[in-house]
């Protein structure tokens, strides 16, 4: 399910929203009663960040095979050589478990860390302004 964020720049992406519109009517709120406020909010679709933790099996297995062959030597040539595709598929989702049940017991999840796309810009305070039905204009749809 997505979750949706607003900014006021285009950078800096604020908040967890469940729709468009919360995310747009929050910024809304923010905005009430100040001064010198922007002109324009974004709202955009919050892609969390990949911590990294697919694709290791193939490392994991050369490593292993690479160490068995210096501790032991020349018999341990044939050492992991012949691991099938779907193995190394089925070592590597076991890998990515434990990396991610380890970074959250850590608390090192990369949660902060996270990308907007699909970015409507809303111009609230034009004279086309309709609520609850803002006009908007797609500026991104990656």
């Amino acid at each position: 399910m997505s979750t949706y964020a607003y900014s006021y720049n285009r950078d800096d992406f604020i908040g967890r929203f469940p729709t468009r519109d919360a995310a747009m009517q929050a910024g809304l709120d923010h905005l009430a009663g100040q001064m010198d406020s922007p002109s324009d909010i974004f709202v955009g679709i919050v892609v969390e960040a990949d911590p990294q933790a697919t694709d290791h099996a193939e490392r994991i297995i050369d490593s292993m095979a690479r160490r068995a062959h210096v501790d032991i030597g020349e018999i341990a040539v044939d050492y992991l050589r012949h691991v099938t595709p779907e193995q190394k598929r089925e070592l590597d989702e076991c890998v990515a478990e434990v990396i991610i049940a380890w970074l959250h017991r850590h608390e090192l999840y990369p949660n902060n860390l996270r990308q907007t796309r699909a970015i409507a810009e809303y111009h609230p305070r034009s004279p086309n302004h309709r609520a609850p039905q803002l006009a908007n204009r797609e500026l991104a749809l990656t």
